[in-house]
Formats: C-alpha cells, structure tokens, sequence
C-alpha cells in the first residue's frame, strides 16, 4: 500500500522510521475523512486502533489515514509536530485524495486520543516557508475520543506521561488536555468503559466536565463493563454500540 511521507525528518540514531500516512482512501470526490492517532501508551502503535478504524470509516463513507508518529524515546514536541503536520498535509493535498479539507475528523484511542486531544489544544497557524503544506492550519471539524488519556498528573497513565514528558511536572501539567481546552475545540464524541484500571474513566470525565465548562458540544459514554483498548470491541456486545452511536454523531454533524 502507498504511503505518505509527511515531513522530511532526518533519520535518527535510534532506527524508528520517519513519520508517515497509510490511506484508506474510498472512491468519489471531496469525501469525509478520518485522521486515525492508534494508541499505545507514546512507546508504540496498536494496529487495531488504526488499520481497523480505517476500515471501518471506509464502510460508512469516509476516507481515512493512520499516522503512524513518533514514539519513545522520542518526546514532546515530536508527537504533536506530527499531528499537526498530518492535518496540513491532507489539507494541502486534499484535491489529490479526493478530500473535503472542511470535512476532516480527528480520532485517537488512549494515548493517541491524548495526542489528537493536545493536537486540537494547540492547533498550528498557517505560514509562510515557501512549503504549501505549511500554509494551511491544523484545525479540524470534529474530535472522537476512545477511552483517552487525558490527564498526565491525576489520575495519569504513567507509562503515557513519562514517554512523552519524562519527569517534567511543569510540562505534564501543560499538557493535560482538559487544562489546555479553549473555547475553539470542535465538537468531541467521547467513550470509556467504568471497569478500565488502565486508563481510570475519570480522564474522560474531566474533559467532558471542560466541555460543558465551555458550553461546546461534546456527546459522552461512559459502558458499564469492558477493559482498556477495546477498539470496535466486536466481542462485546454493549461496548461494540460505540460504533453505531459514532456513525450516528457524524451523521447528525452532516458529515457523512
């Protein structure tokens, strides 16, 4: 499959690939499309967070791209340069994949749900470099959010905030996505199931408490039973409604 190089990083020393796209891009012209962060705990990517999203976003009408970003040992920035630049990326060459660059949605699941999370905190502004993917913005329409990380002081998965602050209190507490939300966020669709003990369920609700601080609207679920990084969760019947509620959300944004 053709993949994308979004950004010519200099290979380093500790032999990860550079950042890069994988499409899933469906047939027509100026389609939906879902930017898909897989998580992993910023120390790897988990392929049914990503590959299977995509598939999934395809059979409901929507293009798709994973990023497959940087990860331990590298650190903050390194993770939200290749969030942003991924956005900007599809945006510049939005007429090539058939895109619609108004009609872009962001998902991530547990760490990568902090990264599109931080990623629409600290939305990057068009420039001048001479670079025409530099001279879009990263903004996107909408926000989907499976069982997040949200904090990185309480109630953190440490593993999570250690990878991608270290020990830096300073920086962790700037990048809690429920502390950096303004007033600009695009609307969230939101899940978490009570029973994860991995990512505790009260990251989600610290955003959606943000949210509704805001008054931006956010549709929330919060599954009684089911362990962390479920993804479609197609062998648990309640959970797996995610999906179907999802589709629904995009439908009623008139964005399928």
């Amino acid at each position: 499959m053709q993949i994308y190089q979004t950004v010519p990083y200099r290979q380093e020393e500790n032999n990860q690939p550079d950042p890069f796209l994988t499409p899933y891009l469906i047939e027509g012209d100026k389609n939906p499309c879902a930017l898909i962060f897989p998580g992993g705990a910023y120390h790897g990517l988990a392929q049914h967070e990503g590959r299977d999203y995509a598939l999934w976003f395809n059979s409901i009408g929507m293009s798709a791209f994973v990023l497959h970003y940087r990860v331990y040992p590298y650190a903050y920035p390194c993770q939200l340069l290749d969030a942003q630049r991924a956005v900007k990326f599809i945006k510049a060459n939005a007429k090539d994949f058939h895109i619609d660059k108004e009609k872009i949605i962001m998902i991530g699941s547990s760490a990568g749900g902090h990264l599109a999370g931080m990623a629409n905190c600290f939305v990057s502004q068009p420039e001048k470099t001479g670079d025409p993917v530099d001279e879009e913005d990263s903004s996107v329409a909408g926000l989907i959010l499976c069982y997040p990380v949200v904090s990185l002081t309480d109630y953190a998965h440490e593993g999570t905030a250690s990878a991608l602050c270290g020990e830096d209190m300073a920086l962790r507490e700037k990048l809690c996505v429920h502390k950096a939300a303004k007033a600009n966020m695009p609307p969230l669709f939101i899940w978490h199931t009570m029973e994860d003990s991995t990512v505790d369920v009260r990251n989600t609700l610290l955003l959606v408490a943000k949210y509704r601080e805001l008054g931006l609207p956010c549709e929330a679920h919060i599954f009684p039973h089911g362990t962390h990084g479920l993804g479609l969760a197609k062998d648990n019947a309640t959970v797996s409604q995610w999906s179907k509620l999802c589709e629904n959300w995009l439908k009623s944004n008139n964005w399928i």
